[in-house]
């Protein structure tokens, strides 16, 4: 048994998951994504860091789906995939995949409408990391790897959210055993947008810091009333945290602790909600 399999170790994996950094500047996130990302890139040191601090320097400097959100997903992502321990995972895989955790919202514009994001932007992530891919890790550049990022970056898209869960559900509660587990590109798309939406699984006022940024990003000043926003991250939870983090820890059981820490957010929710309404 290798230690990523140990009780202790995914203990700690989990503690560690919810940590939540709300702004970082491009220089530590440089830092920081490069001591994950360097782990499973063999090559240069210069190549790497050149590629680091192009994609970085693409994010926009905006209040949510910044560069930030970007390392957040990283982090997140990186931590979900020692914990799901797979030993078929491929070095290369991991490192596409922590990648397009990093940039998967590169360029974002800024959003305008509650989740809702037409698809034509994720389209833009993709091809975006391809072309620094191609400009700074050419290696990295396969027929498989570029429809691998295809796959992930499409797969944040909310409005793809229920289809992707029932692919998942028919992979492994339909015809597959759960005792035939193998990893491919369905586990990596639910892996990605659970570390897209990691903030739901952190602790509530984390939670509500990453509202309260997407919030700002959609509405700068005009601000909702409170009553507003707590019913849009309460319908958050219900309708996408909730049902990702049901579905995956059915089979995969170690992310069990996603779910429960969804459901306390929703419960704080409602219960500052009433507090609210009691007030008026």
């Amino acid at each position: 048994m290798t230690i990523e399999n140990t009780k202790e170790n995914k203990k700690q994996l989990k503690e560690l998951f919810l940590c939540y950094y709300p702004s970082l500047d491009n220089h530590k996130i440089m830092q920081l994504s490069y001591d994950i990302l360097s782990k499973e890139c063999k090559v240069s040191q210069t190549n790497l860091h050149n590629f680091l601090e192009a994609a970085i320097s693409k994010y926009n400097d905006i209040p949510y789906h910044n560069a930030t959100h970007g390392f957040n997903a990283l982090y997140n992502g990186n931590i979900l995939l020692k914990l799901i321990n797979k030993p078929n995972n491929e070095r290369q895989v991991k490192f596409i995949f922590l990648v397009c955790c990093l940039l998967h919202d590169i360029g974002h514009p800024g959003v305008i409408c509650y989740g809702h994001e037409k698809i034509d932007l994720e389209n833009h992530h993709a091809e975006l990391i391809k072309k620094l891919l191609s400009k700074f890790l050419p290696e990295y550049v396969t027929e498989v790897n570029i429809k691998l990022i295809t796959e992930l970056i499409l797969s944040t898209n909310l409005n793809l959210h229920s289809e992707l869960l029932n692919t998942f559900k028919y992979k492994y509660l339909g015809h597959k055993s759960k005792n035939n587990i193998e990893h491919n590109s369905i586990d990596l798309t639910m892996l990605i947008k659970i570390a897209d939406i990691g903030a739901s699984y952190k602790k509530f006022d984390d939670f509500m810091c990453g509202s309260k940024k997407l919030e700002e990003e959609m509405f700068g000043k005009n601000t909702e009333d409170t009553s507003k926003r707590l019913e849009k991250d309460k319908s958050f939870l219900i309708n996408y945290s909730l049902p990702l983090a049901e579905v995956f820890s059915t089979v995969f059981t170690d992310f069990k602790f996603l779910h429960e820490q969804a459901i306390e957010n929703l419960r704080k929710i409602k219960k500052y909600n009433k507090k609210y309404y009691l007030k008026k």
